[in-house]
């Protein structure tokens, strides 16, 4: 009894973790399809967590149940078929992930390009600026007389272009892509936040550049027309265009691949494990979806040498009616 006890103990915790696994394939599944929401993941894996565990739960309880045999065994047929529509459901979101699993070498690779093309906006800029104190140089050195006042023209700009808060930004930019770009990989589902957080960043990035390129010296209006820094950020539509794509890559649902069914089926019946562990009540004659399997058996259990009013006709012999002897 007590070895019995022991096995079905295990095959709830097996089941148990079977469920857990499960569950965080489906938070991760949904997150991916909601591009991000997280919200939504935490809802629907806590709906199928309660509808996995009740759905698993309910066979083991009809089939080891102690009364009610006939009725039991039909909620236990009802109960099994309520649990393939529960993991049909559930696989839905459960299989994505591994579909987002199977393009996590592509996902790795655009999301590092990202990366380096966020770096490439502060290349750019630099570009942009050395570019257009240059022009200036070539102005100031035809137009302004003394060295002294072309120098320091040469300074303003330069420091205006170029302040001590624009390498603060790139060095505090710098450092949170790198840490953004550690541990890229499908399995980290924060990389959907980091993403996010990717694309705001650029984009306020590239805003407090173009900032830093509106004001314009005297001498510089009088040079010519001096074009704004976002007309040559060539890396900033890059970036979203990559980032469009990713979206794209992992939201997209697709027919499961052969690692989501195997690992499916592997996951959906170890959860019942309890159910097969499960004994049936010696008392009960019903087997699993066939409930009139003990009305079939209690009839042909009957004894065939039982006497019947027929046989016992036929065993009789000839009536002694009419019949004599003689002495």
């Amino acid at each position: 009894m007590e070895k019995e006890t022991t096995k079905f103990s295990l095959g709830q915790v097996i089941a148990l973790i079977a469920l857990m696994f499960t569950v965080s394939i489906i938070f991760m599944g949904i997150v991916y399809l909601s591009n991000g929401n997280f919200k939504l993941g935490f809802e629907v894996s806590v709906a199928a967590f309660l509808l996995l565990f009740v759905a698993s739960w309910l066979p083991q309880m009809f089939k080891g149940a102690s009364h009610n045999f006939q009725r039991n065994s039909r909620l236990e047929a009802f109960s099994l078929t309520l649990y393939g529509v529960v993991a049909v459901a559930t696989f839905i979101p459960y299989s994505h992930f591994w579909t987002v699993l199977g393009r996590s070498a592509e996902l790795s690779r655009l999301f590092n390009g990202v990366i380096d093309f966020s770096r490439n906006l502060f290349t750019d800029y630099e570009g942009y600026a050395n570019s257009r104190i240059a022009s200036f140089e070539e102005y100031t050195d035809a137009n302004v007389k003394t060295e002294r006042h072309r120098e320091n023209l040469k300074y303003i700009l330069r420091l205006q272009l170029l302040p001590p808060d624009y390498q603060k930004m790139r060095k505090e930019a710098f450092q949170w892509m790198d840490k953004a770009g550690e541990g890229c990989g499908v399995w980290n589902v924060f990389l959907l936040g980091n993403m996010k957080e990717i694309e705001a960043s650029v984009l306020g990035w590239n805003e407090q550049l173009v900032t830093l390129s509106k004001p314009r010296l005297l001498a510089e209006k009088n040079s010519g027309k001096v074009a704004l820094f976002e007309a040559n950020a060539s890396s900033l539509q890059p970036i979203i265009f990559r980032l469009e794509d990713i979206s794209k890559l992992y939201s997209t649902p697709h027919f499961p691949g052969l690692p989501a069914i195997l690992t499916g089926l592997l996951c959906y019946l170890l959860m019942l494990f309890p159910y097969y562990l499960q004994p049936r009540n010696p008392k009960s004659r019903y087997k699993l979806f066939d409930a009139q399997s003990a009305r079939k058996n209690s009839t042909s259990k009957q004894p065939a040498d039982a006497p019947t009013a027929s046989n016992a006709r036929s065993k009789s012999g000839p009536t002694d009616k009419g019949t004599f002897t003689l002495d």
